[in-house]
């Protein structure tokens, strides 16, 4: 930049120009200033010709970098740095390293900090020779606070702008959860409401005025109404159990239990009668109340029932005929065999008399008493047991000793032994006292036992071991088995009869079926050893009727172990 040729139209200029500008010589000495640079630095015209630019301007005491610090900070200890860099500026232009600078800083003007924007400029003279420099500088302090207020906004803004729309990410995160989860719901409604509707069972939804406030599919279909019609009606309509008078007593019963289940009758709309089994709740639902009744139609299972009530009917009037027809049979065959029984032991008396001892007649007339005996004994066991299924058999108790009904049993049983060459061991504790039971049934019991085992045993041994205990080992009597049997811990105390032989034996599977009526171990038995298949059967029938038990434990083979439980004192 060249200076003008005329000083007085150049300081005209200067003097005029509303900037702040100053004109200074290569050693920083004022040649011109402007009115604004004079006014920014408190002096008059005459007091800045020829004077320093940095002793009069006293800007430049507290120039700041704007990357310092912002307006209004304490910048005393900053000043150093940026006054030197300005020098280094200054001195370049001068130098011509470079012929304009514009920079912003912030500096100190009375006490107040200005943001100020600086402008250098060499000039030159005609021979071109650099003469100094020309300096500007403009109070953008305005401006600048506008613009720092401005980003200030805008970051507020944007803060804002960035905390609402994570609100609103949020608040759409939370909208969207929700409808997922009401498509849930809803999705969970039609599947309950289709679950419902398909369901076996009819669902009826009643008020408290027995009013019809939802019916599922079925319901309309088990009584023949459109779900219309149905939904018109009342729960006295198609429940006879339920009449209008009686309605509010059940609903209070309801409420109070919370759940009722009962067999009642349903009438359709052709008028017919269906028998269902109905579950009743009651629901509080929003301050409403409502009943949910579930019916299931039981035709067939009343049906079935009625069948089977009817059979048992049968089968009991036929079982009872039976037991009263071998009851009488059982009577009238007594008679004829008991005459016949005398008869042969009056013609064997006879015979003898006569001196016929040896003779075929003798013998036929053994034959004929020991047929006899047999053959009433066959009878006695189907009279007992024709009692005891008719459940007309009674205990006849009595007190008697242990050991007197053992020695009679032995004296009865004893010459059973010799045709199957068998040996009878006996083995008795001391003290078994008395007991009081059904002394006939007790005999018959051992009597039948000890006769199953020489009838079974060949030339082997028996053995019968009797005593008195407070705790049995049995399975049967805890889990009270029989019509009377009484529990292990009632009774306090217990006479065991233990028979065991060394016969054929049994296995388990003929054990589990060797109490069952007309049954025997092995079918073949029958024919080789004789017998009816009861005998067993009405021992464990007595013994249970006394409150007992019969335990057998066989090994096939090697024998058996019949084991009777009774107690000591028989109650009615």
């Amino acid at each position: 930049m060249y200076a003008p040729d005329s000083p007085e139209l150049l300081s005209v200029f200067v003097e005029h120009t509303p900037a702040a500008v100053a004109m200074v010589d290569c050693q920083m000495r004022y040649l011109l200033a402007s009115r604004q640079w004079r006014a920014a630095c408190g002096v008059g015209d005459s007091d800045i010709a020829g004077r320093s630019l940095y002793e009069v301007f006293p800007l430049f005491q507290g120039l700041l970098s704007p990357d310092s610090q912002k307006v209004g900070e304490n910048q005393e200890s900053l000043c150093g740095a940026p006054l030197e860099r300005w020098r280094q500026i200054c001195q370049k232009c001068l130098e011509g390293a470079q012929d304009r600078c514009e920079e912003d800083y912030i500096t100190q003007s009375g006490g107040a900090s200005l943001w100020v924007k600086w402008e250098i400029r060499s000039w030159k003279t005609k021979a071109g020779v650099t003469g100094g420099l020309i300096l500007l500088f403009e109070d953008i302090t305005e401006r600048k606070t506008a613009e720092i207020s401005l980003q200030q906004t805008n970051q507020e803004l944007q803060n804002q702008l960035s905390a609402s729309a994570g609100e609103l990410q949020l608040r759409a995160e939370a909208l969207e959860a929700e409808r997922e989860e009401r498509q849930h719901i809803q999705q969970l409604c039609d599947v309950v409401q289709l679950s419902i509707d398909r369901a076996a069972d009819a669902v009826f939804w009643v008020t408290p005025r027995a009013k019809f406030f939802y019916v599922n599919d079925a319901a309309c279909l088990s009584l023949g109404y459109s779900r219309t019609e149905l939904l018109a009606l009342d729960l006295c309509d198609i429940n006879l159990d339920f009449p209008p008078d009686v309605w509010a007593d059940y609903w209070d019963e309801i409420k109070q239990l919370g759940s009722l289940r009962l067999e009642s009758r349903h009438r359709a709309k052709d008028g017919h009668i269906i028998p269902v089994e109905i579950t009743i709740n009651y629901f509080q639902i929003k301050g409403k109340e409502y009943n949910c009744i579930l019916a299931r139609d039981i035709t067939d299972r009343v049906d079935v029932e009625t069948e089977l009530y009817r059979a048992k009917a049968a089968a009991e009037a036929a079982n009872k005929a039976r037991s009263s027809f071998l009851a009488n049979m059982s009577h009238e065959l007594r008679t004829p065999l008991t005459a016949i029984i005398g008869y042969s032991e009056m013609l064997t008396e006879d015979a003898k008399e006569q001196g016929l001892n040896n003779s075929e007649l003798i013998k036929d007339l053994q034959a004929i008493h020991t047929a006899g005996n047999q053959l009433l004994a066959i009878l006695s066991e189907i009279l007992d047991f024709a009692k005891i299924e008719s459940g007309l058999m009674q205990l006849e108790l009595q007190s008697f000793s242990v050991q007197a009904l053992v020695n009679d049993v032995l004296r009865t049983i004893r010459p059973l032994l010799e045709p199957n060459s068998n040996t009878l061991t006996v083995v008795c504790a001391k003290k078994l006292g008395s007991m009081h039971a059904d002394y006939a049934k007790v005999r018959q019991v051992l009597l039948n036992l000890l006769g199953n085992a020489n009838k079974f045993t060949e030339c082997g041994s028996i053995t019968l071991d009797v005593s008195r205990t407070d705790t049995p080992d049995f399975r049967a009597l805890s889990s009270g088995a029989g019509p009377k049997c009484y529990p292990a811990s009632f009774v306090e105390s217990w006479i065991c009869f233990r028979i065991h032989d060394t016969g054929i034996g049994m296995t388990r599977e003929q054990m589990r079926d060797i109490f069952e009526p007309f049954t025997q171990a092995d079918p073949s038995s029958t024919r080789r050893y004789g017998g009816t298949g009861m005998g067993l059967a009405i021992s464990r029938s007595f013994c249970q009727i006394m409150g007992g038990e019969i335990v057998v434990d066989s090994e096939f083979g090697a024998g058996s172990t019949f084991t009777v439980y009774l107690p000591v004192n028989v109650k009615e």
